[in-house]
């Protein structure tokens, strides 16, 4: 029995040390699988690099045997941009002394000569060896950089632009409700600005666009309840083009036991701003093909409509595929298996209200949700009549090739309350669609599938 305890406590050394290699081992593939940089360095004269994982050596562009029998300063030195050298060693010092977590951004130089910016973060500890060692994390943040800068530079320049050609200068009094505008009112909008009953006048006429009048009067509300500053954006006419976005920036000016006194501020014309804005993000909305929504786009409106609605309402999900899509493609060619596309996309555009949501959601796939479709008889009418779409598309050279298209549908609240419930019905339907012979659709039923 003795012996028997003994051989169970005692570890041989050769075991022990496999055990270490291969918690290693598990460690290292653990960091190898993070989308950056893992070093470890140690807090000597000579900052011995410890360990680096494949991402570090990915980032700076080097092969392991590059840097061997090179220390953590040869490295710092052959990758970092000489400019940010003595900001790295000066803040690394400054956070350690401090006791806090390393945090910077600094260039790079990778082996190919490329400059890369990378933020860091580290902190440091003693390893089991005894050592104090700095634990580092790098990320390749050079397009964010990039962006950054470019936003930045954007910013300026728009920045410079308004001050220089389209700042309005306001100076409004409370005790009187009269208004002073600098010259620059009259050359951008093309005519004067009432001077008197200021607030009445322009809630009562068309300065203002009418959707902003509120936002207006709750402006100011706030300012005669003591909001000293306020920045807001509003639509304002402008003279042979309608309605123009502006920011308008103002401070409060009060007397000395704090009653409001005058407004003072800016008007600025953004409206090319928000329409570039507006722009960029309706495109990155779009599939660039067809300019229905995209896939991600499609998913994240509808699940904000399930989100904010109720089990009164009925809504459909339909999933509509191209049968022979592939077919199509290899026998008439990817031309006019596009001419097919875009003409679906067309037509569902047309049929659809504007309130409901048509996107496509995959190469020959396309989904569309109807909001508030009240009974099953006009979500048969809907999927009918999208069948016939189908049916009335012709191609090919002479077109004399025609085709079909399958449509599998699931209704909220009966199947599902969530995109993805809904989709995973829906899915089963069109599988049942192709199943009956395709040129059909399936409203999903769990009991009975109702097919066409």
């Amino acid at each position: 029995m003795e012996q028997g305890n003994k051989q169970t406590d005692s570890v041989p050394e050769d075991h022990s040390g496999s055990t270490v290699k291969m918690t290693f081992h598990e460690l290292e593939a653990i960091t190898n699988s993070i989308p950056g940089g893992v070093a470890q360095f140690a807090l000597d004269e000579n900052l011995t690099l410890l360990y680096a994982n494949d991402g570090f050596y990915r980032i700076c562009g080097y092969m392991r045997a590059d840097f061997a029998g090179k220390t953590g300063t040869d490295i710092l030195e052959q990758l970092v941009v000489w400019e940010d050298t003595a900001y790295i060693l000066k803040t690394v010092s400054e956070q350690l002394q401090c006791g806090s977590e390393i945090k910077l951004e600094c260039r790079i130089t990778t082996k190919k000569g490329k400059i890369v910016w990378i933020q860091m973060n580290a902190s440091n500890s003693r390893t089991e060896r005894g050592l104090d060692a700095l634990h580092c994390i790098f990320v390749d943040i050079t397009s964010e950089r990039l962006l950054r800068q470019q936003l930045q530079l954007d910013q300026e320049r728009y920045q410079i632009i308004t001050e220089q050609f389209n700042d309005v200068f306001l100076e409004y009094s409370f005790e009187t409700d009269t208004i002073y505008v600098s010259s620059k009112w009259e050359d951008l909008f093309g005519y004067p600005m009432p001077r008197e009953n200021v607030i009445s006048n322009i809630l009562s006429n068309e300065i203002v666009y009418d959707d902003d009048k509120t936002v207006l009067s709750k402006i100011m509300d706030q300012a005669r309840a003591g909001a000293l500053q306020s920045e807001f954006e509003i639509r304002l006419r402008k003279r042979g083009a309608g309605y123009i976005w502006t920011n308008v920036n103002t401070t409060m000016i009060c007397d000395e036991i704090g009653n409001p006194i005058k407004i003072i501020g800016k008007i600025s014309d953004i409206d090319q701003q928000i329409r570039e804005r507006e722009k960029l993000i309706s495109n990155a909305q779009r599939d660039p093909f067809t300019k229905l929504y995209n896939k991600t786009t499609v998913e994240s409106y509808i699940s904000i409509c399930l989100r904010s609605t109720t089990p009164d309402y009925r809504h459909a999900l339909m999933i509509i595929d191209v049968d022979n899509f592939k077919y199509v493609n290899d026998t008439l060619g990817h031309l006019f298996g596009d001419a097919v596309l875009s003409g679906i996309s067309a037509r569902l555009r047309v049929m659809f209200r504007s309130s409901d949501i048509i996107g496509r959601f995959g190469g020959d796939e396309f989904i569309v949700f109807l909001k508030n479709v009240g009974g099953n008889d006009k979500i048969e009418e809907k999927a009918r009549a999208v069948c016939d779409i189908f049916r009335e598309t012709y191609t090919g050279e002479n077109r004399d090739y025609k085709i079909s298209g399958s449509v599998g549908i699931s209704v909220y609240p009966e199947d599902g309350g969530n995109f993805q419930d809904l989709f995973k019905k829906a899915d089963l339907a069109l599988y049942e669609a192709k199943g009956h012979g395709k040129d059909g659709f399936v409203i999903y039923n769990e009991r009975n599938h109702k097919g066409h």
